[in-house]
């Protein structure tokens, strides 16, 4: 089996370099391979940021007045204040407990 696969691997290299011999004995013009064709401009144009457009995108990054309302709540970094401060009022204490990092970069 190794026998076979060692002559026709040497039959076919001999081919490869009977077909290089003809093709340097031709012509040397001809023998060049072909030039690829150009390539293709990119479907999407590369975008232009200009005043108009970044008014535009500027309007899609920066919070709207309802992203932002929660910060308009009294929030409290201490429980017992908040337990003081829920019981005067008679209102509810929303406790957030969490172990690591908020954006779970631990």
């Amino acid at each position: 089996m190794a026998v076979l696969l060692v002559a026709r691997g040497l039959a076919a290299l001999a081919l490869a370099q009977a077909s290089v011999v003809a093709l340097a004995a031709q012509d040397p013009a001809a023998a060049k391979p072909p030039t690829p064709p150009p390539l293709a401009a990119p479907v999407d144009p590369v975008p232009v940021l200009d005043g108009a457009t970044f008014a535009r995108h500027w309007q899609h990054v920066v919070p709207s007045a309802d992203e932002m309302a929660w910060r308009v709540i009294p929030w409290l970094g201490a429980l017992a204040e908040a337990v003081v401060r829920a019981h005067a009022q008679d209102k509810p204490i929303l406790l957030w407990a969490m172990n690591g990092h908020p954006l779970a970069c631990t």
